[in-house]
């Protein structure tokens, strides 16, 4: 904290008031990222759309990134405890390890959209929108050259 150019430090009272409020938040947090995690892995039993699977890693990153945050702040101001360390690195080796499952189950999704789209034999290629597909029909290995030709032009 600065004020006319001095370092103000906070007072011990200030700094466990902080310390309490960041601990709070962390533990809330933790246990909504854990839910959402929870979640998360019932849902990838089920058939999901691609759609559904962007939202679902999002949420997750976007889960463990505001953890991180919090974890920063309680290390700013010294109030890093072992207990929350520990529980960060399950984080975020749980959402690793969740980002990657349901990159997974997208690029099979595509992979499946791909072999439907050249088993029609078609010329015409019905493309959908969606953002992230075009990244994984176009590192397809199983597609043609001519297939991905088509990808690259639209």
């Amino acid at each position: 904290m600065e004020a006319e150019g001095r370092t103000k430090k906070m007072t011990e009272k200030g700094r466990s008031y902080e310390m309490e409020k960041c601990c709070s938040s962390f533990r809330k947090t933790y246990l909504q990222w854990k839910e959402n995690a929870r979640g998360i892995r019932l849902r990838l039993r089920e058939h999901c759309s691609i759609e559904m699977l962007e939202d679902l890693k999002f949420r997750i990153q976007e889960q463990a990134e505001m953890l991180q945050g919090i974890v920063e702040r309680l290390h700013r101001i010294g109030a890093l405890q072992p207990d929350v360390v520990q529980k960060m690195d399950t984080c975020n080796e749980l959402t690793l390890s969740l980002i990657e499952m349901i990159d997974e189950r997208i690029e099979e999704a595509v992979q499946n959209f791909v072999c439907i789209l050249l088993s029609l034999n078609t010329t015409t290629v019905f493309i959908t929108n969606s953002a992230s597909m075009l990244p994984f029909l176009s590192k397809h290995q199983g597609c043609d050259p001519d297939f991905r030709e088509v990808l690259k032009r639209k």
